[in-house]
């Protein structure tokens, strides 16, 4: 009942179907989001794509191995069904066999076989009035707010372009060249379809911050943002989020901040009212340090 299909031989149109219609949609399981974030996966599907489970696939030195991929905060099982454990241990047993697995699931699956580490995305969610939402913000997050405000700083939507000229600069990061034309693929193609907002902030007409917003099956994600030490100490990326809550809300059903395991980030998703969404992170390698062999 259950086929591991690469990516070339699936058929989008009931792939995309099929997560755009399961209990637990998220934008990194279309086949849009992995063609780019994972040229070669593959997929397990059961029935005629009554339960699917994207596989980020990797293969080095003959190796089939799994690991998550950038930008792509989880994947798992996705299906209108309830998922039943016959059907979690059907898809565990194809997963496991894999040499080395690291992947990021909406699914807890109940294996001895594999470490699995709790996770914790925030979901703001937008069916609300802006009054409303803004009275759920945390006296640090109003407080950031208003010094954006007081200290002059704008917050508006830019372009594409101006994201990929400036973006770099405001990274606390270095950014390796390959993601870096990752994110690019993803926000044009997102542009292409017409679900991309960028907003920025500027203080004294200088951009201080920047964050890509992508909309999918009525919901939006910070996917990528970038703040700079002015953005920081005036609260500029309080002022973007605010800004896009204001002129977001009731339009999209959720606003998916994609979490984080730094504390102060979180703290900072957290600020606007958000709630705790669960996810699981699982990490099972046949060998011990086969996954650093394989980094090499």
């Amino acid at each position: 009942m259950i086929r591991c299909i690469p990516c070339n031989k699936i058929d989008k149109v009931l792939w995309d179907k099929t997560v755009s219609e399961s209990k637990h949609p998220v934008l990194y399981a279309f086949s849009w989001y992995l063609d780019i974030v994972s040229p070669q996966w593959k997929a397990l599907i059961y029935g005629n794509y009554e339960y699917i489970m994207p596989l980020p696939v990797k293969r080095k030195y003959g190796i089939s191995y799994i690991v998550q991929p950038h930008i792509t905060q989880q994947l798992g099982i996705f299906s209108k069904h309830d998922i039943t454990p016959e059907i979690l241990k059907t898809f565990e047993k194809s997963l496991f066999s894999f040499f080395s697995v690291r992947y990021s699931s909406n699914i807890q699956f109940q294996t001895t076989k594999a470490r699995i580490k709790q996770r914790v995305n925030y979901i703001l969610p937008l069916q609300k009035s802006y009054e409303e939402l803004y009275s759920n913000f945390s006296e640090n997050c109003v407080r950031n707010i208003k010094k954006s405000q007081k200290n002059g700083i704008q917050v508006q939507l830019v372009s594409l372009d101006f994201f990929i000229t400036h973006f770099k600069e405001l990274s606390l990061f270095t950014i390796p060249e390959p993601i870096w034309q990752t994110i690019q693929t993803v926000l044009s193609q997102a542009q292409n379809s017409q679900s991309l907002y960028i907003y920025s902030a500027f203080f004294e007409h200088k951009v201080c911050a920047l964050a890509a917003f992508i909309t999918s099956n009525n919901s939006m994600y910070y996917l990528v943002p970038g703040a700079n030490s002015v953005a920081r100490k005036y609260g500029a990326s309080y002022a973007i989020v605010n800004a896009c809550i204001k002129e977001r809300c009731l339009q999209y059903a959720k606003l998916d901040f994609e979490g984080s395991e730094i504390a102060g980030i979180a703290q900072f998703y957290a600020s606007f009212g958000s709630i705790v969404q669960p996810y699981y992170y699982i990490s099972k390698h046949s060998i011990p340090g086969i996954y650093s062999f394989l980094k090499k």
